[in-house]
């Protein structure tokens, strides 16, 4: 379904509708005045069998293979992906947790000695 963009002529404000093209006009965004339907382009750039392009130099890397080497040869690394790091810091919530729960049963000069390195 194409995307037509609508223009408040009151306050200028931008509404973005997904409509069919015989429904396009009957699909008009309301605001503090009359919408006008604007014309714009969309530009849409498809690279075949592309995974990544090289920040550093625009070299197209098409496998993982190829990548890792790339990278490799670069001394580059992996940003870690953010699930990942979701997931550790969930982990690490759930240890401090058991830890602090565990800080009362502890000796009284442990506790000292734990708030002197602190």
């Amino acid at each position: 379904m194409p995307t037509y963009t609508y223009r408040c002529s009151e306050c200028g404000a931008v509404d973005e509708q997904y409509s069919r093209v015989s429904e396009r006009d009957s699909n008009i965004p309301v605001c503090h005045g009359p919408m006008a339907r604007q014309l714009h382009s969309v530009m849409v750039a498809v690279q075949v069998n592309v995974h990544a392009i090289s920040p550093i130099d625009g070299t197209p890397l098409t496998s993982r293979r190829q990548r890792a080497e790339y990278m490799k040869r670069n001394s580059l690394e992996d940003a870690v992906p953010a699930a990942e790091t979701i997931r550790n810091a969930k982990a690490r919530k759930a240890e401090n947790e058991r830890l602090a729960a565990q800080i009362p049963k502890l000796p009284e000069h442990v506790i000292r000695e734990l708030q002197a390195t602190a």
